[in-house]
């Protein structure tokens, strides 16, 4: 298979019952309010972030880990809540004054364990593939999601920029995620291998989507080091296990 270049446009696209619902717990499941909850970037942001801190979080510090403003988080989890992914409670620690909640994700979400991960992706990414410019959308919310945490994390002002520096950050998050990547440096560029994609079965069934969210990471993580974030490719499935990511090399 040949190298996929920010793929088919100059855009860098890869080749594509209401009811009522409690605030404190979780909903009844309806498909549309689902769909509608997990169609937005930043409300699944909220639910990946949940997800990591099972004791919950107030809206005040998921505001500060996504970049959004508290208005908009609340928003967000109102939406959440509806759809059955998120319920509140109480903050035990809260004493006088006016009573805290702490949001955290029901077992729809992966809030146990995590085993809700698997549906959770799968959902995200049938909402994508809906309607036009999937993959143009996975990337785009690639490179939002990866934007966000650059805002939310203050080592990453001043970091070192060129593609050296790009090239270790960007095998070191695939890493972290579930990927087995080999950084390999050849005459004028940097290859990225990686093996194992822990979302292969998604990745396999929506190759644009899946490995359009890839893409928008990589991109977004290039303009981190002010290397230009079209610069970065990603060729899926070179072989059956395997993904390559480009970087051009730079003198930084």
């Amino acid at each position: 298979m040949t190298e996929h270049e920010n793929t088919t446009g100059p855009r860098g696209d890869i080749d594509a019952a209401r009811a009522p619902t409690p605030r404190t717990g979780p909903a009844p499941i309806a498909g549309p309010a689902l769909h509608r909850a997990l169609g937005e970037t930043s409300r699944a942001a909220i639910v990946a972030l949940l997800c990591d801190h099972p004791g919950g979080l107030d809206a005040g510090r998921i505001a500060a880990a996504t970049g959004l403003h508290p208005n908009t988080v609340r928003h967000h989890v109102d939406v959440l809540l509806t759809a059955g992914l998120v319920r509140a409670r109480p903050d035990p620690t809260r004493t006088g004054g006016r009573p805290r909640r702490l949001f955290q994700t029901t077992r729809l979400a992966g809030g146990h364990n995590g085993e809700g991960y698997p549906l959770l992706a799968e959902i995200i990414v049938a909402e994508l593939a809906r309607g036009g410019d999937g993959a143009g959308r996975a990337i785009a919310a690639g490179r939002r999601w990866a934007e966000q945490q650059a805002s939310a994390d203050p080592s990453s002002k001043g970091q070192a920029a060129g593609s050296t520096a790009a090239a270790e950050e960007i095998t070191a998050f695939f890493a972290e995620v579930g990927f087995q990547p080999e950084l390999v440096r050849r005459a004028d560029l940097w290859q990225i291998l990686l093996h194992h994609c822990p979302f292969l079965s998604l990745a396999r069934a929506h190759p644009d989507i899946v490995c359009g969210v890839h893409l928008g990471l990589l991109n977004g993580m290039l303009a981190r080091h002010d290397v230009p974030p079209t610069a970065g490719t990603l060729a899926p499935f070179v072989e059956p296990t395997l993904c390559i990511a480009t970087l051009p090399r730079t003198a930084a």
